[in-house]
């Protein structure tokens, strides 16, 4: 769980930075409308640039270069003429002669924004730092779950044998371009006699078969709630190499 650990950490920092970010730029962006004032702006020229943008492709990213524009326009405050390029591109030229309407704080003329402009960067942001936060609280609410049955099971006197039917790759946690390994057997409860999964919480970065984890009868122990069995984790044996040290 230690790498479930370190992700959910990760994503719930920065998920956070993000969102206080977003948060940040949506209160200058609400500062600047409380005094900022409603212009015609004309599209007098543009600017040519070279942007970038990812795409995803399976297990690789790429980034691909296109040609931007950045319109610079014209408009009158207090019957003076002042020019300012737009604060984004956009991947469609513009056309001279072109009405924009634009938000410009009178104090500082020569600054021009849309109201577009100054909400969907903050937006943006702050929905993306909220997901990212948001995910990491669930992977850490999971851990923490995790670790709480595994406390309590540790010293559980309901145990039973269960049978190994699937020892693989963890699909689920990717570190360094590895998978850790994952145990799963199927148990029956003694008073019920129902049938059951349980899996190893543990990251196992060896195979448990060729260390000696697992029984040579394809079993492992297995400790559970008897009033909860979906409380059930396995506890493999300690692997051969620790035993000879």
């Amino acid at each position: 769980m230690r790498t479930e650990r370190q992700i959910g950490t990760i994503f719930s920092v920065v998920g956070a930075a993000i969102l206080t970010g977003g948060l940040v730029w949506s209160a200058n962006s609400l500062q600047f409308t409380m005094v900022a004032i409603d212009v015609e702006g004309t599209v007098v020229s543009q600017q040519t640039e070279t942007c970038t943008r990812s795409s995803d492709s399976g297990s690789s990213s790429h980034r691909t270069t296109y040609t931007c524009y950045r319109a610079i326009v014209e408009y009158q405050i207090n019957s003076t003429t002042h020019s300012s390029p737009l604060p984004y591109t956009t991947s469609s030229p513009y056309t001279p002669g072109e009405k924009l309407q634009l938000k410009v704080d009178p104090a500082q003329p020569k600054e021009a924004s849309t109201s577009g402009a100054l909400w969907l960067g903050p937006l943006f942001l702050t929905l993306f730092g909220s997901v990212f936060a948001t995910v990491g609280g669930f992977i850490l609410r999971s851990v923490i779950r995790k670790q709480r049955i595994l406390d309590q099971l540790q010293h559980s006197p309901h145990r039973v044998r269960g049978l190994v039917t699937y020892v693989g790759p963890n699909y689920s946690i990717k570190v360094n371009r590895r998978h850790p390994w994952i145990v799963k057997a199927d148990w029956v409860h003694p008073s019920t006699g129902q049938t059951h999964t349980a899996t190893t919480f543990d990251e196992l970065w060896s195979d448990p078969q060729t260390s000696g984890q697992i029984e040579a009868d394809g079993t492992v122990e297995v400790r559970f709630d008897p009033k909860d069995p979906t409380r059930a984790a396995i506890f493999l044996r300690v692997a051969t190499a620790q035993r000879a040290g």
